[in-house]
């Protein structure tokens, strides 16, 4: 992992679950990749830069934000396989959720839910409008990504999003 997020930019940063990747770090085994403008921060969260705020409100602050980068997570000597990539988050009225496009362990090439998300106010920091800190819980349509270790509802690690203020 050369890639190191050297400052808060645009983008999503979040650390999944600290306790998994700890975990699969003391397999031995356990390789973590990031590429296409992923990165690790100084925390040790991924970074996903941001990629379009097309479909996102910003008056409403509804919609779609999306991200890209990808994040290969390997271990157990190939029988556990996850990828984050192409990373989007969806805010509705009362709702939010984290959704991938393309994790290995999964046949669907549909988007589907990894997380929900307790969606807090903005906060307007100069020229960013940023999320701090949301708490996520892993949505039950990813269960089966995490091998089924962790329940849906698990508490996941917070993210933190900043996107261009309007």
């Amino acid at each position: 992992m050369n890639d190191v997020a050297a400052r808060a930019d645009v983008g999503l940063a979040w650390g999944v679950k600290q306790s998994f990747l700890a975990y699969l770090r003391s397999t031995g085994d356990a390789t973590v990749a990031v590429s296409s403008g992923a990165a690790m921060t100084r925390d040790g969260e991924f970074y996903f830069p941001l990629e379009s705020t097309n479909e996102f409100d910003a008056a409403t602050r509804r919609g779609t934000i999306r991200f890209g980068g990808s994040v290969q997570i390997d271990a157990h000597f190939g029988a556990l396989s996850l990828r984050l990539a192409d990373l989007s988050l969806v805010i509705e009225e009362q709702t939010a959720s984290l959704r991938v496009n393309d994790v290995a362990s999964m046949a669907s090439p549909r988007p589907f839910r990894i997380a929900d998300v307790a969606v807090g106010d903005a906060i307007a920091d100069g020229s960013v409008l940023m999320w701090r800190s949301l708490p996520t819980v892993l949505a039950g349509d990813s269960v089966m990504t995490f091998g089924g270790a962790y329940p849906a509802g698990e508490p996941m690690d917070p993210l933190t999003v900043r996107i261009p203020a309007p």
